[in-house]
């Protein structure tokens, strides 16, 4: 399996209750790091285009549904959830 990129559409495997969120939702990464560890900050927006929330995910937490192709997605092109419009960032805490 390759190694997850910057604009790739993710799912995640688990549900993230304490967050609002459930199995299968979809976002995308829109960084990564490697320090401390790796991990992928991935962004959650509504249908339209508003960040739903912004967290660090590892990469054990989801699956790449779509793979960036060279090409900065556009807001139709991103993931869409329909779980409210409040913006917040955070980390989720890890194993």
């Amino acid at each position: 399996m390759s190694r997850p990129q910057l604009f790739d559409v993710v799912r995640l495997i688990h549900p993230l209750p304490e967050l609002g969120f459930e199995s299968g939702q979809k976002g995308t990464i829109v960084e990564e790091y490697t320090r401390p560890r790796e991990a992928y900050e991935v962004e959650f927006i509504d249908d339209d285009g508003a960040t739903i929330d912004l967290f660090s995910l590892t990469p054990d937490q989801f699956e790449v549904v779509v793979p960036w192709h060279g090409s900065v997605p556009t807001t139709r092109q991103r993931a869409t959830t329909s779980s409210g419009s409040t913006t917040r960032a955070r980390r989720v805490p890890t194993g």
